[in-house]
Order: structure tokens, then C-alpha cells, then sequence
């Protein structure tokens, strides 16, 4: 049996569709969920017509980090870890 991991990232509360991406190991997902709360508030500050301060950006990457959600503990046989690797299934 194999384990792994699946991290949604959503656009906002209300998203019913979000982006779902498949690792293999937990600290995977978990770098990869770092990189997009980064990326996301990054943007945020990026496009801001004001001057964000530490504080704001603080609260904008815990508003965001709200977005970003990993499941875990689904196993899988060695045969079909390997079709979900492919896109099989």
C-alpha cells in the first residue's frame, strides 16, 4: 500500500472547484502548500495600490493560508499509485 497526499488549493471561500495537485510524500505537499500561500500573498502584495505593511502582510498570508487545504492518509495499492502517477485514472 502506498500513501499520499492531495493539496487543494482554492481561488476563494466559495470555490467549488479548486486546483488539486498529488504528492507522494506529506513533506511534499506541505513545501508545496508553503510555496503557493507565498505565491498567492506575493501577488496580493505585488498588485496593491497601497503599501502593505509586516502586519498586513501577515494577515493577508493567514487569510490565505485558509485557502490552501491538504488531505492525506489515502492508500493505494502499488498498481494503481503508479496509473494515478501516469494520469490513468
Amino acid at each position: 500500500m502506498e500513501r499520499f497526499y492531495k493539496l487543494a488549493v482554492y481561488a476563494d471561500m466559495l470555490d467549488t472547484n479548486p486546483t488539486i495537485t498529488t504528492y507522494g510524500t506529506e513533506w511534499e505537499a506541505l513545501d508545496a502548500a508553503h510555496d503557493a500561500i507565498e505565491h498567492m500573498t506575493q501577488w496580493e502584495v505585488d498588485h496593491s495600490p497601497y503599501l502593505i505593511t509586516e502586519e498586513e502582510r501577515d494577515q493577508i498570508t493567514e487569510r490565505n493560508s485558509l485557502l490552501v487545504k491538504i488531505f492525506n492518509g489515502m492508500t493505494f495499492g502499488n498498481e494503481e499509485w503508479s496509473q494515478l502517477q501516469e494520469g490513468k485514472v
